[in-house]
């Protein structure tokens, strides 16, 4: 089923900028000068990447292809050798208790290209399928004893570090029979035996997995309500945490009666958030969720020995950070023009984020969390780090955002300027010049009133109120956050002043764990005058009659062993309401759906209605859902949250399992969904998303059994690490006269090689092409880039002007075949083509396989939206 979501863009802009001063950013302003002695130098990295090698190398056979069988890793004895020796200067370098912090990241670098290296040499097209020698499989058997060296047992890797690989008790159990086995092998079972452990030790490799513990801090005595958030970041050097230099890890915790704990966590060389277990002392920066204005740091070190430390909020609060200009790498200088200032001159701040291109992801220039005075008249002078200008030197160019703080505490809003793209050349001497970044008027306008939140009887933890523009041009004015609200909390929100321009309400939920409940659009008529004058009296509702959750119980028999992953209801009222994920605890399970059916919510003023439930159950992760009922209950308003859906019969199951063996390119493929179709209808039947793909990895698929004998045939797509599509191959296995039991040994094979087209229809910039789709088949395009972005645009069936019959799927590719993005959707919301020279193929197709039809795509160097969907709703 595909989906689509209505973002609001510019809420989510300036929630984004919010969320990331709150969350694991860089936390920094200036301060005096310290003589503390320098903490260690943190490890964790490096061990890390250590354990990596160990886990590359277990498995690897120092032989040829003719003497191992296909699917079985090998190397030569001079590659494991050189990564021996690689993994033996590593840990030398970890073990010295006086390496320098440029020592051990040298390591990491040099380590994590010697197991680039050596992956990129280890092949596994053995010939060899028949006639092993003893000698042949006790090399096996030594090498599959190697591959648990170091692997040690968990039932979810929460009580391990990440710097140790675990895997399950039964995981291992079927590891250790398969090697007993091999180990018992005669003359006549031993080519069987050898076949069996090598399917064996490739399940092992890609069923172990590193640890997911963290180290924590608690903070105690903090002054923040409860539900709010209390965010730290770790650095190595106290004038690191002033500047807000890179700092070695951070975390968040919800604040309870005052103390809140911070799982901490890093960034590895790819960019993937690992848990952070290293030892050493580091300069710890504090900050709360209401306290939008103060970061708070440690003046003297803590030391991570032990899994837990704690602190009191007093060693912090002595030591404020100050805003204000710092001594850093360079600088980005400029103006703004500010009108309409108050005769109380409340304090102005300006802030610069750069956006990498291509992604959302955001970083404040001037560090984490730190605010800078704009002064003589709207001059500013914002500093920046090193890694500013690495981003720089790596990305070739950066889009910067600037925005405008005005005040503090309650009357605190910001206004969002402006946006400009820098590249390297337009840095001298580690200064930019932005000029102008845009106008303020800092006349404010106070809207206050009360709140009052119903959710079906669950706990509203926190709810935040943001303000926009709702006529004209689209802008975000500010937000506020109220913990635990009771019924008729009062609020008061300071905005820009608006020239008699309507202001409207977002209202969104959380639970205790920071999850999102709900989110409602709320434009009361009081407030479609707003100017500089205070407004009050404005009621935000939600959960009075009709808006509330649907809520209640349901309850399960013939519960299978073990218990259900996730159950799923979807309810449904003419169209779509809503949906809720419930785990089920025993047999009886709570759930609650928030309705996003207009209709519907106004249906229930006028008396009962009638909805129908759906139930799935997800017995596994990645695995589809399979159909349990349809339930039908009348609904009132006066009762939403009492529906007993009564009691549900788990169907029998049967499982489709077997091995994967995918690759692309000769390299294995980071994530394979699996699709199974009736062979004749052609019917879905099943699925499965495998992340685990090294050669013979296991799989399985629930489904519901068949009446009669069945023919299955199955489906595979391919995607690479950012889960941009790579291939899709029908027919890649079949199995027949499937009925009512488990199928084994079900064999998935498929080695694709990307090859780009001879030819492809060239595209003129901002200029539409017209395109006919045949089904089952790809339209390939092209244009040349010179760096910059670019912006590609399709108007189809599922998002266009209502014209066009094919509904489309788009890949972007480089001239050597690097995948830049897969979309389904181009319309309002244009793809972007960021920092890419030469060639640019789209390639087009059905999203699936049955689609054909009209179409048409350009490409532009305008990101404006082509307008609102006129066919969004037709699926």
């Amino acid at each position: 089923m595909k989906l689509s979501t209505g973002l609001r863009v510019g809420i989510l802009s300036a929630a984004l900028v919010f969320g990331l001063m709150l969350a694991g950013c860089n936390m920094g302003g200036g301060g005096d000068d310290d003589d503390t002695p320098p903490p260690g130098v943190d490890k964790s990295a490096l061990a890390t990447k250590i354990t990596q090698a160990e886990a590359a190398k277990a498995g690897v056979l120092i032989a040829s292809k003719t003497t191992v069988a296909q699917g079985v890793k090998y190397t030569g004895q001079a590659a494991m050798d050189t990564f021996n020796a690689a993994i033996t200067a590593a840990k030398a370098v970890h073990s010295n208790g006086s390496a320098t912090k440029t020592q051990v990241d040298s390591a990491v670098q040099t380590l994590g290209d010697a197991i680039t290296a050596f992956n990129a040499g280890v092949k596994t097209d053995g010939e060899k399928s028949s006639g092993f020698t003893a000698d042949e499989l006790t090399a096996l058997i030594t090498s599959a004893k190697g591959a648990k060296q170091g692997v040690e047992v968990s039932t979810n890797g929460a009580d391990k570090p990440s710097s140790v690989y675990w895997i399950t008790q039964a995981g291992l159990a079927a590891f250790n029979a398969a090697i007993t086995a091999a180990e018992a092998a005669t003359d006549t079972n031993r080519d069987a035996q050898y076949i069996a452990l090598a399917s064996a030790l490739g399940a092992f490799n890609a069923a172990k997995q590193p640890g997911t513990k963290a180290k924590t801090l608690t903070v105690t005595g903090l002054s923040a309500p409860s539900g709010a958030r209390m965010y730290v970041s770790l650095y190595a050097t106290y004038d690191a945490a002033q500047a807000g230099g890179a700092n070695t890890a951070w975390g968040n915790g919800l604040i309870q009666g005052g103390s809140a704990t911070a799982n901490l966590q890093y960034y590895d060389d790819s960019y993937n958030t690992i848990p952070w277990s290293g030892t050493g002392s580091y300069y710890v920066v504090l900050r709360t969720e209401d306290d939008t204005g103060s970061n708070y740091i440690t003046k003297n070190v803590k030391s991570f020995a032990g899994d837990s430390i704690s602190a009191a909020f007093s060693e912090f609060k002595e030591f404020e950070l100050a805003s204000g200009p710092i001594d850093a790498k360079g600088s980005i200088t400029g103006s703004v023009t500010l009108t309409n200032v108050p005769d109380s001159k409340p304090p102005v701040s300006i802030r610069a984020y750069y956006y990498r291109p291509g992604s959302n992801f955001s970083n404040a220039v001037d560090g984490r969390g730190t605010r800078y005075d704009v002064q003589n008249g709207g001059s500013f002078s914002i500093p920046f780090d090193q890694s500013f200008l690495s981003s720089l030197e790596t990305e070739a160019y950066l889009t910067l955002s600037f925005t405008l703080t005005i005040g503090s505490g309650a009357s605190q809003y910001t206004i969002n300027l402006s946006q400009r793209e820098i590249t390297s050349s337009e840095l001298s001497n580690g200064t930019l010049n932005t000029g102008n970044v845009g106008q303020a008027a800092l006349a404010s306008a106070t809207l206050s009133g009360f709140l009052t939140v119903h959710d079906g009887g669950a706990r509203i933890a926190r709810v935040r109120i943001e303000a926009y523009r709702a006529t004209g041009s689209y802008s975000y004015l500010g937000s506020l956050t109220l913990f635990s609200p009771a019924d008729n909390a009062p609020w008061s929100l300071t905005i820009p002043a608006q020239q008699g321009g309507a202001v409207g309400f977002y209202v969104s939920g959380y639970d205790a764990s920071g999850n999102s409940m709900f989110s409602k659009e709320i434009s009361p008529e009081s407030t479609t005058a707003v100017s500089d004058q205070p407004i009050t009296g404005i009621a935000l509702a939600i959960g009075d009659a009709g808006a509330g959750r649907l809520s209640g119980t349901v309850s399960f028999t013939n519960m299978p062993s073990p218990a259900p992953y996730r159950i799923q209801i979807e309810a449904y009222y003419d169209n779509y309401i809503g949906d809720s994920s419930i785990t089920v605890s025993g047999t009886t399970g709570a759930w609650a759906i928030t309705p996003q059916n207009n209709d519907f919510l106004a249906a229930l003023e006028s008396g009962d209605v009638t909805v129908t439930f759906g139930l799935y159950v997800q017995f596994a992760e990645g695995e589809s859902g399979i159909f349990l009922a349809h339930i039908e209950k009348s609904v009132n308003k006066n009762a939403l949250n009492a529906i007993d859906l009564g009691t549900v019969s788990f169907v029998p199951t049967i499982t489709l399992s077997g091995t994967l063996n995918v690759t692309y390119n000769g390299q294995p493929v980071p994530r394979v969904d699996i699709q199974v179709y009736d062979a004749q209808s052609s019917g879905w039947i099943g699925g499965v998303g495998v992340t685990q793909t090294s050669l013979y990895a296991p799989w399985s698929i629930r489904i519901e059994p068949f009446d009669s004998p069945t023919d299955l045939v199955f489906t595979i797509t391919g995607y690479d690490a950012s889960y941009n599509q790579l291939f899709t191959q029908d027919n890649v296995a079949q199995v027949s006269g499937v009925t009512n039991s488990d199928r084994e040994n079900i064999a998935i094979a498929h080695h694709e090689t990307f090859a780009l087209p001879d030819s492809a229809t060239s595209l003129t910039l901002d200029t539409w092409t017209d395109g006919t789709l045949t089904a089952g088949q790809a339209d390939w395009y092209q244009f040349t880039a010179s760096g910059g972005v670019y912006y590609v645009s399709w108007n189809d069936s599922f998002e266009g002007n209502g014209d066009k019959t094919a509904d489309l799927r788009v890949f972007a590719y480089t001239s050597t075949g690097a995948s830049i993005f897969t979309q389904d959707s181009g319309w309002t919301t244009p793809r972007a083509v960021s920092g890419r020279s030469g060639t640019i193929y789209l390639k087009v197709e059905g999203y699936s396989n049955y689609n054909e039809g009209t179409y048409a795509i350009k490409y532009s160097q305008s990101n404006a939206s082509n307008g609102a969907s006129r066919a969004a709703s037709r699926r």
